[in-house]
């Protein structure tokens, strides 16, 4: 925190402004369980795009749908 608080001193006050929103943004996202339980069931898992289907179901890397 201290460094970053150093640096973020060289910064111009639009600048740390701008990262006081983004930080203020990230703090909120992770108090709020909710909101990041409900973005982690909107994200579709991908699954592995090489090797055949079988191998893939094998190794659990076949994605939701395998």
């Amino acid at each position: 925190m201290e460094i970053t608080l150093e640096l973020r001193n060289r910064l111009t006050d639009e600048e740390r402004a701008a990262l006081e929103v983004m930080d203020n943004g990230q703090a909120e996202w992770i108090a709020s369980t909710r909101q990041r339980i409900e973005e982690a069931a909107q994200e579709e898992l991908k699954g592995r795009d090489s090797g055949t289907q079988d191998w893939k179901e094998a190794r659990g890397e076949a994605g939701k749908e395998g």
